[in-house]
């Protein structure tokens, strides 16, 4: 374990890890894997088409090598809809940092952005 801060004694801080199990704790819903072989969509196009991607994303996402973006594209039953959800990743070229997460939505052939999460550069600290 290891971070990026300088000082502190990293994990130590916290403590021992105890063994115990935890009762009542609910196990995580997995999504459903992708249960056609023709899902594809081309993510950067979605990505760059959605208004509701900030600027700074967009400005991020660009080829790293060639043709090759630092997208990464899943399918699944996420939002309990008719069709596989499209879950997009956006990473940074150099480092393959996120900087942006997205979920869509099929709706009769067009994908609905129905979340987002991002943290561009601009805005890190």
């Amino acid at each position: 374990m290891s971070g990026c801060a300088t000082g502190g004694t990293g994990a130590r801080d916290e403590g021992p890890a105890h063994s115990d199990s935890v009762a009542g704790v609910a196990e995580a819903s997995t999504p459903s894997p992708s249960a056609t072989a023709d899902d594809h969509v081309n993510a950067v196009k979605l990505v760059m088409d959605d208004p509701k991607v900030s600027t700074a994303v967009k400005h991020e996402l660009k080829p790293c090598v060639a043709d090759e973006y630092a997208v990464d594209v899943s399918y699944g039953m996420l939002t309990g809809g008719t069709a596989n959800d499209v879950v997009v990743n956006v990473m940074t070229c150099g480092d393959a940092v996120g900087i942006g997460s997205y979920v869509y939505r099929d709706t009769g052939g067009t994908y609905e952005n129905v979340f987002k999460a991002e943290e561009p550069r601009s805005t890190r600290r």
